[in-house]
């Protein structure tokens, strides 16, 4: 009776995690369509002619430069779009590397929208539980706030110092000096055409596009809702199945892999490289945390560790090869960005602010009227960009 127990119980275990990878799966897959979604909507011609066309708006205000990195970054749900136009303008002439910074740190508090929106399916399912609400409030909104923290501090360090663009081109000259690694930066084959594909999730993307249809802003409302119902489903299903399979030793082998920092730095940057998506890799920490699998303290790292992941993924890279020098400069400033960024926000004292202040502010939001949370991100990603660049 005991070997038959152990056995149904093993068999009930390995269904309820193969239940839980078809929920991650599914909740990637949506990701990835709302963000066609916006695509479609908002930059048919593509992300990168979309991002663009704002950055040929600004004239050479940083702040403009700013707020234009953060509303590109939020309207097509990827930093690392933006990053390749701005090292293409930059190779092409149009601006300098010091030009280029503010537009590279506004992307970083662009790409924190996705892990938000992401949020507000919990507001919105059927049962709704608010202690549930909070977790993935405070695990969405810690990215917010540690990249305003950063991109905030870096961007008077630059206005008055240039550190950042002066140390990237420092570096990048440096290295580009030396017999091999410079050879391969100065002469790194053209991969103009060469698309690096997400083969993991692109079959479930591409079915729901086919089935609607890549045709203007209808198409991407359709695609957006269809695309948040099967959000709404695999969370439904991530949470059930969490619920069952993260007990005992499952548990605690999760809260093993991010009670170090040092681990959760890891796991970060190695998913957001595998996905090649930031804002993809920290969403999917929202459900863990939102089932209390994971702490905010816990999930603070973890973010952190994609924002690194993010700066050396494989299309980055490619963007930063294409250009050469250039482009290896460009990229220079985004990996120091974050790399330092990481290093100041977690292993100084800075490190417990991020946490308190998320804490405070998904209490504040969900305790006055959970619905402040899309005002929030109306504000910080679009409106208030608008507002800026409107009147610079």
């Amino acid at each position: 009776m005991k070997r038959k127990g152990k056995h149904s119980a093993k068999k009930n275990f390995l269904f309820n995690f193969l239940i839980l990878l078809i929920g991650i799966y599914v909740f990637i897959g949506a990701l990835e369509g709302l963000k066609s979604a916006w695509e479609v909507a908002f930059a048919p011609a593509g992300k990168k002619e979309l991002a663009q066309n704002y950055i040929n708006t600004i004239i050479g205000n940083p702040f403009s430069g700013l707020f234009v990195g953060i509303f590109a970054t939020a309207l097509v749900q990827s930093s690392s779009g933006v990053v390749a136009v701005v090292i293409a303008s930059c190779a092409a002439g149009a601006f300098s590397i010091a030009f280029a910074v503010p537009i590279i740190l506004g992307a970083n508090i662009g790409t924190t929208v996705t892990n938000t929106i992401v949020t507000l399916g919990y507001l919105l399912r059927r049962k709704f539980i608010k202690i549930e609400f909070i977790r993935a409030t405070e695990a969405s909104i810690i990215h917010d706030i540690f990249n305003i923290f950063n991109v905030s501090i870096f961007f008077i360090l630059e206005l008055t110092t240039k550190i950042l663009s002066k140390s990237a081109s420092f570096l990048a000259d440096k290295i580009g000096n030396l017999p091999i690694l410079g050879y391969i930066i100065k002469d790194f084959p053209d991969f103009t055409g060469v698309v690096v594909e997400k083969p993991i999730v692109d079959p479930f993307v591409t079915l729901i596009i086919k089935i609607v249809g890549y045709k203007g802003f209808l198409s991407a409302i359709i695609i957006g809702i269809i695309s948040f119902a099967f959000l709404l489903f695999a969370l439904r299903l991530m949470s059930n199945s969490m619920q069952r399979v993260m007990e005992e030793r499952a548990t605690n082998i999760v809260s093993k892999a991010f009670r170090s920092k040092t681990r959760a730095v890891f796991i970060g940057g190695s998913l957001t490289w595998l996905l090649q998506s930031s804002s993809v890799a920290t969403s999917l920490a929202v459900p863990f945390a939102a089932s209390g699998i994971i702490k905010t303290k816990e999930v603070y790292p973890y973010t952190l560790g994609c924002n690194i992941g993010t700066t050396i993924d494989p299309g980055q890279i490619i963007s930063y090869a294409k250009f050469g020098l250039i482009g290896f400069k460009v990229g220079l400033v985004h990996v120091l960005l974050n790399l330092i960024g990481v290093v100041l926000w977690l292993a100084t004292p800075l490190r417990t602010i991020p946490p308190k202040l998320a804490s405070i502010l998904a209490r504040w939001i969900t305790s006055t009227h959970p619905l402040l949370l899309i005002i929030y991100i109306g504000v910080i990603f679009y409106l208030l960009p608008i507002l800026i660049i409107s009147v610079l």
